[in-house]
């Protein structure tokens, strides 16, 4: 039974009030404490490790024994001493006991007293390095280390999401365009296809028969989108009612399917006829996963404000039902984008950083081992994007991808053909100035901002102390470069930067997600809307007023994203995703106008001259660039992506529309394979 590190006999019994080793209420932690539950509630503003059920009610709260214990030994493991301080040491009759009060209770010699005080000493020694090599003995027992790597295919052909019916892995694969559902033998062999009418099919979840594929079908670049039960076999596929989500899950019984949509998880019953609610959180719960059990339901919910991901968990009561939310204790930001169940240990992989890794987490623990032992990294040669676990031969199979690689081109108008530009760099987000003298964007090794000149002789990195850097825009006169930059545990925010380098400042003193700046003609203003931002309802475009900082909302621009200013000052355009619409702000009528409703793609970048905008259809069945008049009139295409599409890699992000209008886009070189891991402990 385990003992606390006070030797409280109260705190002796407390595993009758947890479930999985926590204390589920104020009630309970009060018990462990023994003290009463207000007392326990002062404690917790001194600090007391006290976890609340995000979305839950005020006093809905948990805490782990371990914590509180290390809580307590860090403020002397003397409970009197902390009750002191909360001021309960007088009503919870434990005044602190003073020098003469304990040499007046007990007469010892003073001699005597110093001896006894050495030996402690050298006994407190001697434990803290029994309990040192009790960790590392215990530690070492729980290691996990991959064994061998095989790979399984080599198609060179981007793929995502993995999983398994213990028969054969499922995945998608862009391939032609389209991303579409794949097979093969869960031993190796050819690799077959699922033909569906989606072109971007995303693999949720395989019942485990492997009849039929959850499966969600965007039209374009939408968070949330339709699901849909595919069949293995080819007879008709089948809606799942009116459900809309950005990630689903069926339980190991085939009988329940749970959603994620906006800051809920739902469940239904009946492939979406009726669903219910199973709990509102504060953020957006996204990659759920069903363990083999169909006791409980993990998932990340995603930071609104920072866009850190963290591990939870529901445990599922016999009629459905929540019996407990609670944290997973698992610290990397980013954390936690999909998973696997095993007997033993919950794999997952992470994205801190952009650094991947593999993480096991031991889903048994002992009394004796420690909270840290609740992660295990594994070394593996991989980057690794997915994985699933075979119950059957107690493999995992997993996703590995190549270091990030890829190569500009740009689309000659003339030739209508395309030819390498800025030969040997590897980037992303590319943009030219004004007078096409200078060209900046991020590497993709380092993630780096960097100017060049327009030829390629003269480079330069941009200091900056960022995590991540996306889409940097030269300012109209060529001397400014601006920015989103993100650093964890803080939102997405606009930099500016001088040409010749220094500091980055941020352009505003606001505290939201912002995304992708555009100058004003006279480089007074930037233009931008939000990102991360459709859980909250929060998005819309704003724009800055750099001499100030202050920050000013469009009128009418609630729900929009991806806005863009025109060169000649007169219009701002935005996306409404969800219905794929392109809309454009007259600046000196302060009104909305709707361009289009044929909008599949994210990107979107104006002609110097403002008579058009660019965007396009990446994954359809014509995957192309298309222009649209301002003035109004019929879409154009200018680049026709279907000869791209069968050429390795793939053509993603990063449009650039260059002075001379000329087209210059980025394509992925890298690849993914599966593999087989084995592994032990």
């Amino acid at each position: 039974m385990y003992r606390g590190v006070l030797g409280n006999p109260q705190r002796a019994t407390s595993e009758n009030h947890t479930v999985n080793g926590r204390l589920d209420s104020w009630k309970d932690i009060a018990s462990y404490l023994g003290r009463d539950v207000r007392t326990v509630m002062r404690w917790q503003e001194k600090g007391l490790p006290v976890h609340r059920v995000p979305g839950g009610k005020r006093q809905a709260v948990f805490a782990y024994p371990a914590e509180i214990d290390n809580w307590l030994h860090g403020r002397g493991n003397n409970e009197a001493s902390i009750a002191a301080e909360s001021g309960e040491a007088k009503r919870s009759g434990l005044a602190s006991p003073t020098t003469s009060t304990v040499l007046a209770t007990i007469p010892i010699h003073k001699a005597t007293l110093l001896k006894y005080s050495g030996l402690a000493a050298i006994a407190a020694v001697l434990l803290l390095g029994a309990v040192v090599a009790a960790r590392r003995f215990f530690q070492l027992r729980s290691s996990v280390q991959i064994t061998k790597v095989t790979r399984l295919t080599r198609d060179s052909l981007i793929k995502a999401r993995l999983a398994t019916d213990g028969a054969n892995l499922y995945f998608g694969e862009f391939a032609d365009g389209k991303v579409q559902l794949s097979w093969m033998p869960i031993d190796g062999g050819p690799i077959g296809h699922i033909a569906t009418p989606f072109a971007t099919a995303l693999l949720e979840d395989v019942y485990a028969d492997g009849g039929e594929l959850l499966v969600r079908g965007p039209k374009g670049t939408e968070e949330e989108a339709a699901l849909w039960i595919v069949p293995v076999s080819g007879r008709p596929l089948r809606r799942v009612g009116d459900v809309m989500c950005d990630s689903a899950a069926r339980s190991p019984d085939g009988k329940t399917i749970a959603y994620s949509r906006g800051n809920s998880i739902l469940l239904t019953l009946d492939e979406g006829t009726t669903s219910r609610e199973l709990h509102h959180f504060e953020s957006a719960p996204n990659h759920l996963y069903w363990s083999k059990s169909g006791k409980r339901l993990l998932f990340s919910l995603r930071n609104s404000v920072t866009m850190d991901l963290t591990p939870w968990e529901i445990v599922i009561g016999h009629r459905s039902d929540v019996r407990t939310i609670s944290r997973i204790p698992f610290t990397p930001e980013n954390c936690c984008m999909e998973w696997a169940d095993t007997p033993d240990y919950e794999f997952l992989t992470t994205n801190a950083n952009d650094e991947n890794r593999t993480w096991a987490v031991p889903r048994h623990r002992h009394w004796w081992q420690p909270a840290s032992l609740q992660k295990v990294k594994l070394s593996t040669p991989l980057a690794i994007s997915s994985l699933t676990f075979d119950v059957r031969t107690s493999r995992l199979f997993a996703i590995g991808r190549e270091p990030d690689r890829g190569e500009f081109l740009r689309f000659e108008p003339f030739a209508r053909s395309f030819s390498p530009f800025l030969p040997g760099v590897s980037g992303l987000y590319l943009d030219i100035s004004r007078d096409g003298k200078w060209i900046t964007y991020k590497t993709l090794d380092s993630g780096a901002l960097w100017i060049s000149s327009a030829d390629g002789l003269e480079k330069k990195q941009l200091n900056s102390s960022f995590d991540q850097i996306e889409l940097p825009r030269w300012s109209p006169d060529g001397t400014k470069i601006a920015f989103m930059a993100k650093n964890a545990g803080r939102p997405w925010r606009i930099y500016v930067v001088s040409r010749e380098g220094g500091a980055p400042r941020e352009a505003s003193f606001s505290s939201d997600n912002q995304g992708a700046p555009t100058w004003s003609p006279d480089g007074k203003w930037l233009a931008y809307a939000n990102v991360a931002c459709q859980e909250s309802h929060t998005c819309a475009v704003h724009r800055i007023e750099l001499t100030t900082g202050k920050v000013e909302t469009l009128p009418g621009s609630a729900g929009l994203r991806t806005a863009r200013w025109s060169p000649d000052g007169r219009y701002i355009a935005a996306l409404r995703p969800e219905q794929h619409e392109l809309l454009v702000f007259d600046v000196k009528k302060q009104s909305w106008a709707r361009l289009t409703d044929s909008i599949m793609g994210d990107e979107l970048s104006w002609s110097h001259d403002s008579r058009y905008l660019y965007s396009n259809r990446p994954l359809s069945d014509k995957p192309e660039i298309f222009r649209i008049p301002v003035k109004g009139g019929n879409t154009e295409t200018v680049v026709d992506l279907e000869s791209l599409s069968k050429l390795t890699g793939q053509v993603v992000r990063g449009l650039c529309v260059a002075p001379d209008n000329s087209i210059i886009l980025f394509r992925q070189l890298s690849s993914s394979e599966i593999y087989v891991l084995d592994w032990s402990r």
